[in-house]
């Protein structure tokens, strides 16, 4: 199965061999201009401006499902996978990221930096130009010719715990939160 994306339409092509390709393809027209489509563990996520969407697709069919419709990813050069994680950004509501091995039906983005929100918001440049990239483990946006390291992520656990974690999930410290 290869799946491939233009304007609006995701593309699905079935594989017949080491160097073969069915002239069959199927089209799915996702309603929105498509900024991204990243890998998870049962499907793909399919990024748009407006919204991100689960993507199901074996060699007969292809669905969507909705998983974030508040917004989506309006940089599309800020969409990255590695490893377990899922990163994105957003102009105005910062760079997100989602467990690629805990995905539900419900929206488990969460946000990371809201001071590397509030350094986008501040540039100039056109933001949907920023490009990312992950290197030694750490997610790297370039706005406007500045560089943004995303160094460390809060990932709220159930319960009474949090850890706090870098991009590739080593734990850097546990901490207990107190009831009040």
């Amino acid at each position: 199965l290869l799946l491939g994306r233009y304007s609006k339409k995701l593309y699905r092509f079935k594989i017949l061999g080491a160097a073969y390709i069915s002239s069959d393809v199927t089209t799915l027209d996702t309603g929105e201009e498509i900024t991204a489509l990243l890998p998870y563990e049962d499907g793909w996520f399919v990024f748009s401006e407006g919204s991100v969407k689960r993507l199901s697709a074996d060699a007969d069919n292809m669905r969507l499902y909705p998983f974030q419709s508040d917004f989506g990813c309006d940089m599309p050069y800020s969409a990255v996978s590695d490893k377990d994680k899922i990163i994105f950004g957003n102009s105005v509501r910062g760079i997100f990221y989602i467990d690629r091995y805990d995905v539900t039906d419900k929206d488990v983005s969460r946000r990371v930096s809201a001071a590397v929100t509030d350094e986008i918001t501040k540039t100039s440049s056109n933001v949907r130009l920023a490009c990312a990239a992950v290197a030694d483990g750490k997610y790297h946006l370039l706005v406007g010719g500045k560089l943004l390291p995303v160094e460390r992520i809060h990932v709220p656990l159930h319960g009474d715990h949090a850890d706090i974690v870098d991009l590739i999930g080593r734990k850097i410290e546990r901490t207990q939160r107190r009831r009040a």
